[in-house]
């Protein structure tokens, strides 16, 4: 048997929902595993990151499938995977939870368990320490999100015709150096400003509002403290504007801004800010990217 997976990009945060709102992305980990005799794995890997991810235990996909396979008691044997990925690493949109659940979907199927996204949620959020892109990795589409105990979602279709536009600067930005940077108290001000700003953009979203999502994705929580790891953030932001995006923000911890716009204007936005930074001595790469709405999808295949 073979299994085969596919996991899209996810951009959390938006500007103001720090932990709390995510979008899927038309970006994709694919990933096809079976077993062999022996143990370990042997990977093969393509596309984004193909020379940097660990062979050993410490790869994602691998530490997953493992996850997965022992939720249902099951013991694989040796694993050939095979990795197609379009996620670039370390960039803040979501490489490492969709490493994680493809293989975590895949060892459930190879355990012999059924898929369930709930469950999915539960052991990649557990796993994750937050929600913010296991969810709409899983779901798809644009989700509002709540955790204490429990991780509760909400799940929107993003409002036709709206396209992304990721710009992503020719360096990398751990997440742990990015919340590393952030206080451990805010101004209750602060906190106020971007509370209204999440209600906002949910429901700008859920009405179709574009006109209000560059108001509703201001942010004071997290952006003014990483602009120091992204040098010439608030100048990209504003020039995103300037060329037609609907609203822009720093795509999870960065260092990738994620414009928004209606589909005509995303190439000009994309330009516009690959210029900006140039300015600021900074080589990046635009992409142009549609919604994803089916999230995680997987399968077993006859060998």
């Amino acid at each position: 048997m073979r299994v085969v997976v596919s996991v899209p990009a996810t951009s959390a945060n938006l500007g103001p929902g720090f932990d709390c709102l995510g979008m899927a992305l038309g970006l994709y980990l694919r990933v096809a595993i079976h077993e062999v005799d022996g143990e370990g794995f042997e990977l093969r890997a393509l596309g984004e990151g193909a020379h940097q991810l660990p062979s050993g235990g410490q790869n994602l996909v691998f530490q997953g499938i493992l996850d997965g396979c022992e939720r249902f008691g099951y013991r694989p044997r040796r694993l050939c995977i095979e990795s197609a990925n379009g996620i670039p690493l370390a960039a803040g949109l979501g490489s490492s939870a969709a490493a994680y659940l493809a293989g975590l979907a895949a060892g459930v199927l190879l355990g012999g368990g059924d898929l369930s996204a709930a469950q999915l949620i539960e052991w990649g959020s557990e796993r994750e320490g937050h929600a913010d892109n296991v969810v709409p990795c899983v779901l798809g589409g644009f989700t509002v999100i709540a955790a204490d105990r429990e991780v509760r979602h909400l799940r929107l279709d993003p409002p036709a015709g709206l396209a992304a536009q990721v710009t992503i600067p020719n360096f990398e930005l751990p997440t742990l150096t990015a919340r590393a940077v952030l206080p451990t108290m805010v101004d209750h001000r602060d906190a106020v400003f971007n509370q209204s700003r999440v209600g906002m953009l949910a429901a700008a979203m859920a009405s179709g509002r574009l006109e209000l999502l560059g108001y509703a994705m201001r942010d004071l929580l997290h952006q003014p403290y990483r602009e120091r790891l992204v040098p010439g953030l608030t100048q990209v932001l504003e020039a995103a504007m300037a060329a037609g995006s609907v609203g822009a923000a720093l795509s999870g911890a960065g260092p990738t801004v994620l414009a928004l716009a209606a589909h005509p204007d995303v190439a000009r936005v994309g330009a516009r800010m690959v210029e900006t930074w140039r300015g600021h001595g900074i080589e990046a790469r635009c992409t142009a990217l549609t919604m994803d709405r089916r999230g995680l999808v997987a399968r077993r295949e006859p060998d």
